[in-house]
């Protein structure tokens, strides 16, 4: 049977290890190159547009800002998922259409209003 104290050590490591790959990753994130920032800002029960624009094959990075309250969203079609945890995400949408969505997140009684289009022209 291994000693409690080398088991603790491994852990630790381990532990320091998986650290630094996660910041090098977010680190990584954050240095992207991106052709366009697109923040979409929401308060309880709106987007701050009805409507956001952005060019097939353009790599942007998507900003979900909530002023009020809980919210998030999600294009599958694109893979974009924004929600209070991961507020920010780089996704190059390639094909060209309409992609409506709204909020995710049950943000109180106007929730279900709470809709916009991403268009990708």
């Amino acid at each position: 049977m291994k000693s409690p104290l080398a088991l603790a050590a491994a852990l630790a490591a381990l532990a320091i290890v998986t650290a630094a790959c996660s910041s090098q990753q977010a680190e990584d994130a954050a240095n992207a190159q991106v052709d366009k920032e697109m923040i979409i800002k929401a308060s309880n029960y709106t987007f701050d547009s009805s409507e956001y624009r952005v060019k097939a094959g353009e790599t942007v990075r998507f900003i979900l800002e909530s002023s009020s309250g809980n919210h998030g969203i999600h294009i599958k079609a694109i893979g974009l998922k924004l929600d209070p945890n991961k507020n920010s995400q780089i996704v190059t949408p390639k094909e060209k259409g309409s992609y409506p969505f709204e909020c995710t997140i049950l943000c109180g009684p106007g929730h279900k209003d709470m809709t916009a289009t991403l268009i990708v022209e």
